[in-house]
């Protein structure tokens, strides 16, 4: 047997085992690339899913709170006859109101919820608000509630009033447009997603006061 077949029945020379290395390091560093790439892809489906069942439950919640409601209104401040208590004839409810919150108002929502505190008593008004506001902290937007606290049970309390309550964070959209009856709410809202996701597209969730009150 030569010396150069000797050599070959050895195994590998170190210039193919250099060649090997460089060969399984690039293939390794694809397919982290496209682990990665996946990871990233099923985070921001996973993400987006998650806020949009955000969404939905804002909607459901704000649904349940305007069903007590008699009058919506989307300004700086609510109109003086709501404040009126308790509440006087012809009812406040309908009051005009304004339809768009202006661009120096910000965007928020107010409502009039009318509160019955005993058999053959007029309701007190009540004034639920919600707006968005930044927090300076996370650096994200949050969409706020003010007015009457939330018992265990669902009712609203008409001794208590909360300000401030976060229900949301991450928003991005939040524009009410309230109809010129003052009963019906379209409002415009989207959400950011995490993680460089971008934001979810604009839903319009349409609201309804479920209460009448006397003119």
């Amino acid at each position: 047997m030569t010396r150069r077949s000797l050599a070959s029945a050895a195994g590998f020379t170190l210039v193919e085992l250099l060649v090997g290395v460089v060969i399984g390091g690039i293939a390794l560093a694809a397919l982290a690339s496209v682990a990665v790439g996946h990871i990233r892809v099923t985070g921001r489906v996973t993400w987006n899913t998650q806020v949009q069942r955000d969404i939905g439950k804002i909607n459901s919640f704000m649904a349940v709170e305007t069903r007590e409601a008699c009058a919506f209104t989307a300004d700086a401040s609510a109109p003086a006859n709501w404040a009126t208590s308790p509440m006087p004839t012809p009812s406040p409810c309908t009051t005009a109101c304004s339809t768009t919150a202006g661009p120096t108002t910000g965007t928020q929502l107010r409502m009039l919820v009318p509160l019955n505190t005993g058999v053959n008593a007029a309701p007190i008004p009540r004034v639920i608000r919600y707006y968005t506001a930044l927090n300076a902290t996370t650096g994200r937007t949050e969409l706020l509630r003010d007015g009457p606290a939330i018992l265990a049970d669902g009712r609203l309390d008409s001794s208590t009033n909360q300000t401030g309550a976060m229900l949301i964070d991450g928003v991005n959209t939040f524009t009410p447009t309230v109809s010129a009856d003052c009963r019906t709410v379209n409002l415009q809202m989207s959400l950011d997603v995490p993680n460089g996701g971008g934001t979810t597209p604009v839903e319009t969730i349409t609201l309804t006061s479920g209460v009448r009150m006397f003119s």
